[in-house]
């Protein structure tokens, strides 16, 4: 028996229904939304992950809601500006380049810092962070 169920189109509720077709934690990969970090971690035992996967935590003791999927360990995500922001990569300021080596997790490609000891924008290019002086949109 085949284990994948080929389509040739997107899944839609019949006859115009406004019901759900699947549940985001159901699927591999992508984006999670869980209650709390001990649902998170439940995740790690399924075959639903892949690396560098989000998941959101609703009831956390501090600020941090977002986390990111990184050899098989979950860890903040600070790429939304900050530990408890909301959406995508932004410009995250540092204090220097010590507090910067500490936030790994920013180490996102495209992903914007902000250096205030040294007056200075960097992005993580894939490999290490790069000066540059213009931004071309």
């Amino acid at each position: 028996m085949n284990q994948f169920l080929e389509v040739i189109s997107e899944f839609r509720p019949k006859n115009g229904q406004k019901f759900a077709i699947a549940d985001v934690n159901d699927l591999r990969g992508g984006y999670i939304q869980v209650e709390t970090k001990e649902e998170m971690n439940a995740f790690l035992s399924t075959n639903k992950l892949r690396e560098g996967m989000l998941c959101y935590v609703k009831i956390v003791e501090d600020d941090t809601h977002f986390f990111i999927l990184r050899n098989n360990t979950w860890g903040v995500w600070e790429g939304q500006g900050g530990s408890g922001g909301s959406g995508g990569l932004s410009v995250v300021v540092v204090e220097d380049l010590e507090e910067l080596e500490l936030k790994t997790a920013l180490q996102t490609l495209g992903q914007l810092i902000f250096i205030n000891s040294l007056d200075e924008l960097r992005f993580w290019n894939g490999q290490y962070w790069e000066s540059f002086r213009k931004i071309y949109i």
